[in-house]
């Protein structure tokens, strides 16, 4: 399978998103599940639970460049990453974004 293949970058993304440290936010990686499109899992329930549901859409591909030799032609497949963040109910929503700023200083300006 291409190391550009749709199902290979989300696998990408995914590692990166699991890899990212929110322990600075109170949430230990123990203590917030990443559930993932079509995860057999099911959502944590309870009045102190936290999780976030990822998914990874892909855009349109365009190529890049034209490249030197055959099949050296690049391709930029522009996408979304979503983090769908779930803290507890009545509390705000100071820890939902605190961990969304740091998803997003994990993820801005990265080329998979």
């Amino acid at each position: 399978m291409p190391s550009n293949s749709s199902k290979n970058l989300s696998n990408k993304i995914r590692t990166k998103m699991g890899a990212i440290d929110l322990s600075a936010h109170g949430v230990g990686t123990n203590a917030i599940r990443i559930i993932y499109d079509n995860d057999l899992e099911t959502p944590p329930t309870g009045e102190n639970s936290k999780w976030i549901n990822f998914t990874v859409l892909d855009g349109i591909s365009q190529q890049a460049d034209i490249g030197a030799g055959e099949n050296n032609t690049r391709f930029r497949t522009p996408g979304i990453a979503q983090a769908a963040i779930h803290v507890p109910l009545r509390k705000g929503d100071a820890l939902a974004r605190e961990i969304a700023d740091s998803i997003m200083d994990d993820f801005r300006s990265v080329t998979v």
